[in-house]
C-alpha cells in the first residue's frame, strides 16, 4: 500500500489539469497514488487524464454535478492511505513537495496537518501565499497547537490548502464541510483538523498557487464577491462558536486578538463583519462591537466601517443583511 494520497477534485479544467498532474508525478518522492474525481466536466477532462499511462493513477467520473463540496469529500473518502494531500486542478507542487512534507510531519507523530507557503504565479503576479498570523519567515518549522487556533480567526487559514499533507484520520473527524457550493472550504476545514492535535507550517516553498481569470473573476463582479463575502463572514461565525464550543479560546481571547491583531484586512475587519451578523449570537456580536470600537485604524480599508462611524455600528449588520437578500445566499 502507498504511503500518501494525493486527491485532485476537478471541473472543466483540463487545460490547467495537465499540469497539475504532471507535478504530482515529477515528485521525488514516488510512493504515492492520485485519486482524480471527475464532477461531470464537459471539456476535455477524460482525455486529459488518459494521455497520463501511469498505474499510479485512479481516476472516478461523476455521473452529475454533484457540487463543490461533495467532489472535495467523495474524492477524499476514496483514500484509504495513511496520509492525504488534497490538491486543486489548477495548482502545482514542485518536484520535492511530498517529500519535504512527509519528512516533516513524520516527526511529529501528534499533529493533524503540514503546510507550507505557496508561490503565487500566473496573470503577471508575483509573491508569497502564507498565513498572515505567522510572521516568522526564518524558522524552518513551526508547531502551533489547537489552543492556538484563535491566532486565524478571520480571513485567515492556518496555512495554504493546496500545500498540505494531511492524516486521513483527521480528514475522517472533520465535522463540517459547507453546502454542496460553499466555495471558501479551506476556511472551515483547516482550522477543524488543526484543532485535533495542531499543525506544524514549515517555511520552504514546495507548491504554486495559480492566478487566473476564473479564480479573480469575483473581485470584478459586485454581486459575486458579495456572496462570497457573505460565505466567508459565515464560516467565521461558525468557527468562533466551534472554537468556543470545543473550549479552546474565550469570549476574552477573541475579543482581545480583534483588538491587538496586526493584519487588519485578514484579521480584523473580516471578524467585525462576520460577529456583527444579526446572524451572530448575542454575545460575539458585542464583542464585534467592542472591536469595532476600539478599531478606528480600520477604517482607512473598511467603507462598511466609514459608515458606520458616521450612523452607528447597527450599520454593519444591515448592510450584511442587505448582501444576503441582494446576492440570494442562505447559509
Amino acid at each position: 500500500m502507498s504511503k500518501i494520497t494525493v486527491c485532485i477534485p476537478t471541473y472543466n479544467r483540463g487545460h490547467f489539469l495537465r499540469e497539475s498532474i504532471q507535478s504530482v508525478l515529477d515528485q521525488t518522492f514516488s510512493d504515492f497514488e492520485l485519486l482524480v474525481s471527475d464532477n461531470a466536466s464537459t471539456d476535455n477532462t477524460p482525455e486529459v487524464v488518459a494521455s497520463f499511462k501511469d498505474s499510479r493513477i485512479r481516476y472516478y467520473r461523476q455521473p452529475a454535478n454533484i457540487g463543490i463540496t461533495p467532489n472535495w469529500r467523495f474524492v477524499v473518502s476514496m483514500a484509504n492511505t495513511e496520509f492525504v494531500a488534497p490538491l486543486s486542478d489548477d495548482d502545482l507542487y514542485l518536484p520535492d513537495h511530498l517529500a519535504v512534507a512527509l519528512a516533516v510531519i513524520d516527526q511529529y507523530p501528534e499533529v493533524a496537518y503540514y503546510t507550507s507557503p505557496a508561490e503565487y504565479f500566473g496573470k503577471n503576479i508575483g509573491g508569497i501565499l502564507r498565513p498572515l498570523a505567522i510572521a516568522d519567515t526564518i524558522t524552518p518549522q513551526i508547531y502551533f497547537g489547537p489552543e492556538q487556533a484563535v491566532m486565524f480567526l478571520g480571513n485567515d487559514n492556518p496555512g495554504p490548502m493546496m500545500s498540505m499533507v494531511c492524516r486521513k484520520k483527521a480528514l475522517n473527524d472533520t465535522l463540517f464541510w459547507g453546502n454542496p457550493n460553499y466555495l471558501p472550504q479551506d476556511l472551515l476545514i483547516m482550522t477543524q483538523l488543526m484543532v485535533q492535535g495542531g499543525f506544524v507550517f514549515g517555511n520552504r516553498v514546495t507548491s504554486r498557487f495559480r492566478i487566473h481569470d476564473a479564480n479573480t473573476s469575483v473581485n470584478r463582479q459586485k454581486i459575486a464577491i458579495g456572496r462570497v463575502n457573505c460565505m466567508v463572514w459565515y464560516g467565521i461565525r461558525w468557527l468562533a462558536q466551534f472554537l468556543l464550543e470545543r473550549q479552546l479560546c474565550t469570549i476574552e481571547d477573541i475579543e482581545a486578538h480583534g483588538r491587538h491583531a496586526d493584519s487588519l484586512i485578514g484579521h480584523v475587519i473580516p471578524l467585525v463583519l462576520a460577529l456583527g451578523s444579526f446572524d451572530s449570537p448575542p454575545e460575539l456580536r458585542d464583542i464585534a462591537k467592542r472591536i469595532f470600537y476600539a478599531r478606528k485604524d480600520a477604517d482607512q480599508f473598511s467603507a462598511r466601517f466609514r459608515l458606520a462611524r458616521h450612523f452607528g455600528f447597527q450599520t454593519i449588520p444591515i448592510a450584511e443583511k442587505i448582501t444576503q437578500i441582494r446576492t440570494g445566499w442562505r447559509p
